[in-house]
């Protein structure tokens, strides 16, 4: 008797980043929608990635798999019943190159042509701090801010802070109606809106309600103060003309400017840091989200409960900028 292989949906949604800047918080809230479920207990399993990249991040994770489909079955897929959104929530696909390394739009368009392509973007200066605090955190890098900007680490995270030059390849393989770019900013100033906008994206019921309370308080762990957070002048100058370029292309495709964005020197570089506390700001997260997934995967209990909160840069803080992962 020849035994019928059992065929296992793949993912028709994807949230590619960017890395630090709410996508956990939005898979938690994408999630509580009754027609979408995000990938479980692995958030981000980088499904689409090349099979070593996938083997390999299982691997460091404690959950060994020999394939792709494997992580799938086992890693993606716990509680899943057919809804009409399948999603994976992965910040390796906007990170440096990996997109083009790995040829992840053109994997995403060979497992569905119909796939939605979510992005959330946030300060692209304020994603490299955070990225900085995050490495520190970890482990991966060591030193100070300033030892970070002269290092590989750093080029990689400028590089992923180049968001049209990472939303170009999806754009070569799908057709704009199938991509939405948020921005974490509006995300963070009006939860609801952002959230109605992505379901109407999806051509989904807009209406789902979310009640808020109050999650993690931003804390400042490492202990950096404001002034530990600047950028050298002559850094900050070259960052500037590669990103504002990439800026204006963004700016173009989303059909806004994004002066909500603060890119000055003044800002970024001044020694006079008046105005920048690093008082903590409470995260605010809808109680549905997070009710929602605790039914779905006990993996994502504690996520829901505490998403964490890196201290990106101190003054951002106040302005509740405080979703970040």
């Amino acid at each position: 008797m020849i035994m019928e292989r059992r065929v296992l949906p793949e993912p028709n949604l994807a949230i590619i980043g960017a890395q630090k800047s709410g996508t956990t918080s939005l898979y938690h809230c994408l999630n509580a929608h009754p027609e979408i479920f995000m990938s479980a207990p692995i958030k981000e399993p980088g499904y689409f990635m090349k099979r070593a990249f996938v083997v390999n991040l299982f691997r460091r994770i404690k959950h060994p798999v020999a394939s792709r489909e494997e992580a799938l079955e086992r890693y993606m897929l716990k509680g899943y019943q057919p809804v009409s959104y399948f999603g994976d929530a992965s910040s390796y696909y906007t990170i440096g190159n990996f997109s083009r390394d790995h040829k992840v739009p053109a994997r995403m368009k060979a497992a569905n042509s119909g796939l939605k392509v979510i992005y959330i973007l946030r300060n692209p200066f304020a994603r490299i701090v955070s990225s900085y605090l995050h490495s520190h955190g970890a482990g991966y890098t060591k030193g100070s801010f300033d030892d970070f900007l002269r290092s590989d680490h750093y080029r990689t995270a400028l590089l992923t802070s180049r968001y049209y030059y990472q939303l170009k390849p999806y754009l070569e393989y799908f057709p704009g109606k199938q991509v939405k770019v948020v921005l974490f900013e509006d995300f963070v100033q009006d939860f609801r809106k952002v959230l109605a906008e992505i379901y109407t994206f999806l051509q989904l019921d807009s209406q789902v309600d979310s009640r808020f309370e109050a999650h993690n308080r931003s804390e400042n762990r490492a202990g950096f103060t404001t002034s530990e957070l600047l950028f050298p002048a002559d850094v900050f100058e070259e960052a500037k003309k590669l990103l504002e370029p990439d800026i204006c292309e963004m700016e173009e495709f989303m059909q806004r400017k994004l002066s909500v964005w603060e890119t000055g020197a003044d800002f970024w570089c001044a020694a006079d840091a008046a105005g920048r506390s690093s008082d903590e700001s409470e995260v605010a997260l809808p109680a549905e989200a997070s009710a929602a997934t605790e039914k779905r995967t006990a993996a994502s209990n504690e996520a829901a409960r505490r998403i964490p909160v890196p201290d990106d840069r101190l003054a951002i803080l106040e302005r509740a900028d405080c979703l970040s992962d």
